[in-house]
C-alpha cells in the first residue's frame, strides 16, 4: 500500500504540471506514457506466446503521437499507414507458416 502512494504522488508531482501547464511539456509525457504501455503491451502478448512486431508496435504508437502532436492533420493517416504496415508483416508472416500471425496482431 505504501509504494502504490508514494507511485501515485510521484506521478501527481509529474502528471499535474503537466496536465495543467498543457502544450508540449503534456505531449511529451502523454507520448512518453503511450511508447511504455506499447512496450509493455508487447511483452504482455510474448509471455502467452504471441508474437506482435514490438518496431512496428512502438514505432506506430510514436509516429501517431508525434504526428498528433506536430501535424494534427496528418494523424489518422499515419496511424492507417501503421496499421497497413503492420498488417501487411504479419501477412508475410502468416504466408512464410506462422499460423498464429493474425492473433499475433491483436
Amino acid at each position: 500500500m505504501r509504494r502504490r502512494l508514494i507511485t501515485a504522488l510521484g506521478l501527481a508531482f509529474i502528471g499535474l504540471p503537466a496536465i495543467i501547464l498543457g502544450g508540449i511539456f503534456y505531449y511529451l509525457l502523454m507520448g512518453t506514457f503511450l511508447i511504455g504501455a506499447a512496450w509493455e503491451y508487447v511483452h504482455m502478448f510474448r509471455a502467452v506466446k504471441f508474437e506482435p512486431q514490438i518496431h512496428i508496435t512502438v514505432g506506430g504508437v510514436a509516429l501517431v503521437t508525434l504526428s498528433r502532436m506536430f501535424l494534427p492533420d496528418f494523424a489518422m493517416p499515419v496511424f492507417a499507414a501503421t496499421i497497413l504496415v503492420a498488417l501487411t508483416y504479419h501477412l508475410i508472416a502468416y504466408e512464410r507458416g506462422r499460423e498464429q500471425a493474425a492473433l499475433d496482431f491483436v
